[in-house]
C-alpha cells in the first residue's frame, strides 16, 4: 500500500487516523516539533528544507520575488488596490474584514484608492460579532461613512454555504478580499508558549541571532530547530540582524503557502479570494525592510506601527495607533469546519483535497 504523501500538519492527522491507518503517513519526523511549534502547515519557498521527507513533490505556487528596489508602503496598498481593481472587474467585492490590523487596512486601502468601488455600492463588509468587539472605533468609521455591512455567525461557515459556479468555483459573480498573508510580509512570530523568552524585547530584538535556541532544553527539538535555523539563515535572502528578523524569514519562508488558502481549506474547495498582500510588491517591501521599519524598538507597540499609521490617518482616531496584533475571531472559528482543515491540502491543479478522499 503506497504512503498517503500529503501537505498537512501530519503529527496533528496522525492523532487523528484509526491506528490501522497511521503507518500509510510519510513525512521526516526530524521536523514535526518545528510544525507543532509554528501551529501550521511548514512549506519551504526556499526549496532549501523538505519537511516531508521528499515524499510529496509540492509545486512552487508563490515563488519568492527578485528583489530590488522597494516601493513605499503606501505605493505598495495603492497598487494591491489596483491590482484588485482589475481583478475584479464586473464583480461583487466582499472585504473579509476581522477588525485586526490586517484586514483593517485591506478596507481602508480600497476606501482611499479604490473610491468608486464604494461608490458604486460594489464593495460589502463582511464581519462576524468578533469583528466589532475587537475594533469598535472602526465599526463606528464603517457604519458613519454608510459602508455596506452584513454580520455573520461564523465567515467559514458563510463562505463554505455559499453558490458553486459552473467551474466548480463559488459564487463567480462574487470576489472575497482577505488580511491574509499580513504577518507574513510584517514578520511575525508570536509563539510565546514555545519560546516564553521572546516576549522580552531585548530577547526578541537581540543581535545574536540565534540566542532564541538557548532555552531549549530538549535535545532533540533544539538540533531540529537549530539545523532549520541555520540552513534557512544560510541561504538568505534578505538581511537578518536580530532574533526577530530570524524568526521573521523562517515565517516568510515557510508559514506563506498555508495561510494563503486557508480559506479554501476551510471551505473545502476554491473560493475567488484576493489576499491583500500577496503582491510582488509587498514581498519586496518586506525583503527590503527588517526589524527597524516592521517593530521599531518595542514589540508590542510598534509592531505594524506603519499600518496602524495608515489606518490612523484615515480614521483621525488614536485607537489605530494602539491596536496590536491578536488572533482575530478565534470564538467565530472554533468549529468543525475549521478542525477538519488540517486533514485537507491544495495539490498540483489547485484543487482542494482530503485525506479521505
Amino acid at each position: 500500500m503506497t504512503a498517503l504523501t500529503l501537505p498537512v500538519n501530519h503529527k496533528l492527522v496522525i492523532e487523528e487516523l484509526p491506528e490501522s491507518s497511521r503507518h500509510l503517513i510519510s513525512f521526516d519526523k526530524k521536523y514535526l516539533q518545528l510544525m507543532k511549534d509554528m501551529s501550521g502547515i511548514l512549506i519551504d519557498r526556499t526549496k532549501t528544507i523538505d519537511f516531508y521527507n521528499g515524499a510529496f513533490d509540492f509545486p512552487n505556487i508563490t515563488p519568492i520575488p527578485k528583489i530590488t528596489t522597494p516601493l513605499s508602503t503606501e505605493e505598495c496598498i495603492e497598487e494591491s488596490v489596483f491590482q484588485l481593481s482589475v481583478i475584479a472587474k464586473h464583480k461583487k467585492i466582499y472585504i473579509l474584514w476581522s477588525g485586526g490590523i490586517d484586514s483593517s487596512v485591506a478596507l481602508l486601502g480600497i476606501w482611499k484608492y479604490g473610491k468608486r468601488l464604494f461608490n458604486n455600492n460594489e464593495v460589502t463588509v463582511l464581519h462576524s460579532p468578533s469583528s466589532v468587539r475587537e475594533s469598535p472605533f472602526l465599526y463606528d468609521w464603517i457604519v458613519k461613512n454608510k459602508i455596506l455591512t452584513e454580520e455573520v455567525g461564523s465567515v467559514t461557515k458563510y463562505l463554505k454555504d455559499q453558490p458553486q459556479g459552473s467551474s466548480g468555483t463559488s459564487d463567480e459573480k462574487n470576489i472575497y478580499v482577505t488580511g491574509e498573508l499580513g504577518d507574513q510580509i510584517m514578520g511575525n512570530f508570536h509563539n510565546l508558549s514555545t519560546f516564553p523568552l521572546l516576549n522580552d524585547e531585548e530577547n526578541f530584538l537581540s543581535k545574536d541571532i540565534f540566542s532564541f535556541l538557548k532555552p531549549i532544553h530538549d535535545k532533540e527539538k533544539k538540533d531540529a530547530w537549530g539545523e532549520a535555523a541555520h540552513l534557512l539563515y544560510d541561504n538568505r535572502k534578505t538581511d537578518i540582524e536580530t532574533v526577530f528578523d530570524m524568526l521573521s524569514w523562517i515565517t516568510f519562508t515557510c508559514k506563506y503557502e498555508h495561510p494563503k488558502y486557508r480559506l479554501w481549506l476551510s471551505a473545502e474547495r476554491r473560493i475567488p479570494t484576493y489576499n491583500f498582500f500577496d503582491t510582488d510588491e509587498f514581498q519586496n517591501w518586506s525583503l527590503n525592510n527588517n526589524w527597524r521599519e516592521k517593530c521599531n524598538g518595542n514589540w508590542w507597540t510598534q509592531y505594524k506601527m506603519t499600518w496602524k499609521k495608515f489606518i490612523y490617518d484615515i480614521t483621525g482616531n488614536e485607537h489605530a495607533l494602539t491596536m496590536y496584533k491578536q488572533s482575530s475571531l478565534v470564538i467565530d472559528h472554533i468549529d468543525e469546519i475549521m478542525q477538519d482543515r488540517r486533514t485537507r491540502y491544495i495539490d498540483q491543479n489547485f484543487e482542494v483535497r482530503s485525506i479521505f478522499e
